[in-house]
């Protein structure tokens, strides 16, 4: 099992809340969000991210950010 990692090197999980920056060329959306991990494509290194809005974002994992519970 591969373990995927955001940009700080923390093991992402799913249901965490992470930070998905402004999208570049390759990416669906424009906007940085903030999102809840849903699933994973481990064989190539992708996290299913949803939105507020419930809509689903495939993202690098070595993009995002996760966010730490206050």
């Amino acid at each position: 099992m591969k373990v995927l990692k955001d940009k700080n090197g923390v093991t992402i999980e799913v249901g965490m809340n992470v930070l998905v920056p402004k999208g570049n060329k390759t990416d669906i959306h424009t906007y940085e969000f903030f999102g809840t991990v849903d699933d994973f494509d481990e064989d190539h290194g992708l996290v299913t991210v949803s939105d507020q809005d419930g809509d689903f974002f495939e993202i690098e994992a070595n993009r995002l950010e996760i966010q730490k519970k206050s």
